[in-house]
């Protein structure tokens, strides 16, 4: 009888774990699904031929409208998929929720550029490198926000040397590059908001440079521990 007990009680934990897991991907796949749904409902309201890419501000690239349309709803399709099974695979101390995020933030940011590229094509008047750079900028403070929250881990962070040597450079070290990747995403929004031209070149540089400077915060943490370890 206990065993019977025991056993329906592990059932019904299972059950339950995969309805929990499930309901945890239920905002990714509803964004996948709604974008294979835009994707039907604006095929007849294209022309021929949609823009894809611009330069400076002007068309530089385009398609035909079925490839452009159904080609970016299959792409968010595949990289969700390889995230899936990159953490399926990984024996990083990685949360779910992290993960979670992970692939919504890619997700999101492959969305938002498509629904613009729709929007433009359909005659409305907007700036692709504000967008762009917005985008960027949004994705560095994000980034910023999840980094301190971080354990070590060869999928995201600041994998240099000697933040995977020693637990504690890669706490310091996050916790400073989340401080500063959060102040480069508002200081790019501000430079967008006053000079809208070089959007995404904003973004961008302040990304490399904080990337170097994490880097290099990484190293004299290092030293630092070592010393006193010493």
């Amino acid at each position: 009888m206990k065993n019977k007990l025991r056993k329906s009680s592990t059932v019904k934990s299972l059950k339950l774990m995969k309805v929990i897991k499930l309901k945890k991907r239920i905002p990714n796949i509803s964004i996948l699904i709604i974008s294979m749904l835009i994707s039907v409902f604006f095929y007849s309201g294209l022309n021929n031929k949609i823009a894809i890419n611009w330069l400076n501000g002007e068309v530089a690239t385009t398609t035909i409208e079925s490839i452009a349309l159904h080609s970016m709803p299959f792409i968010m399709i595949l990289i969700y998929a390889l995230f899936r099974f990159i953490f399926r695979t990984s024996q990083d101390d990685i949360s779910d929720n992290m993960k979670k995020t992970l692939i919504m933030i890619t997700l999101l940011t492959i969305f938002t550029f498509y629904i613009t590229i729709i929007i433009i094509n359909l005659g409305y008047n907007l700036d692709v490198n504000v967008i762009t750079g917005l985008i960027f900028s949004f994705i560095l403070m994000i980034t910023g926000s999840l980094m301190p929250k971080v354990k070590t881990n060869s999928i995201f962070g600041v994998r240099t040397e000697w933040t995977m040597s020693e637990e504690r450079v890669w706490d310091i070290t996050h916790g400073f590059t989340g401080k500063l990747f959060l102040l480069t995403g508002i200081i790019s929004i501000i430079l967008i908001m006053i000079i809208p031209k070089y959007s995404f070149i904003y973004g961008f540089s302040l990304f490399m440079i904080g990337a170097a400077i994490a880097i290099i915060h990484s190293y004299k943490t290092y030293k630092k521990i070592v010393n006193l370890d010493n």
